[in-house]
């Protein structure tokens, strides 16, 4: 994440939430299709370093307390890439329409207010989960952004994302399809194709 937000000496008022980044996901599509209603699980794990503010009140209340913060959000089964960003944005600035589809997260995005440590599992039917192929990691708040004195707010940010996939019980080797489809990719950002930090937004 190059900077979390935008400072006021480039939006001309307060500092406003910056980048997202979206990621398509190395699915091996017509192998998890074939498994149909088999049931596969994903983990999810986004991690990143804060700067922590330790005055007044600040260390009681998460989004004072950290310097930024990120989530992860994946594209559901019936949505386009553009409608997946389109969600986003909604979200990003409130007006965020209600889900129209079961979650299969254990925690969900409700669970992960504090710490910089993210972690969930979905688990669900084999084919739904092939069209869930596009990640996204996105800013919240923190007090680079509301601590307009501090001129933090063009700061950058850095994290990890990892995800691995299991299907157990099932005789299939997830990991060779996924394996050659992450070479094919690492192949294009070398030749210059796309870009190794995913997609911004």
């Amino acid at each position: 994440m190059e900077t979390p937000y935008l400072g006021v000496h480039q939006t001309g008022s307060r500092p406003v939430f910056n980048e997202m980044h979206f990621y398509d996901l190395p699915w091996p599509t017509a192998l998890l299709q074939g498994l149909e209603n088999e049931i596969v699980t994903l983990k999810v794990t986004l991690s990143y370093f804060i700067e922590p503010n330790l005055s007044g009140r600040a260390a009681t209340r998460p989004d004072t307390y950290r310097s930024f913060a990120l989530r992860f959000e994946m594209k559901k089964r019936t949505e386009t890439a553009v409608s997946f960003r389109r969600r986003l944005t909604q979200k990003r600035e409130g007006s965020e329409p209600a889900p129209n589809e079961g979650s299969h997260w254990l925690l969900g995005p409700n669970a992960f207010q504090a710490g910089s440590l993210h972690c969930d599992l979905w688990r669900g039917a084999a084919v739904d989960l092939a069209s869930h192929d596009e990640i996204a990691v996105y800013p919240v708040g923190g007090w680079w952004k509301s601590h307009i004195g501090q001129q933090r707010m063009n700061d950058k940010g850095r994290y990890a994302l990892v995800l691995s996939l299991s299907a157990p019980g099932q005789a299939v080797d997830l990991h060779a399809q996924i394996a050659a489809q992450v070479e094919a990719q690492v192949a294009a950002v070398e030749a210059g194709q796309i870009s190794i930090a995913g997609e911004d937004s």
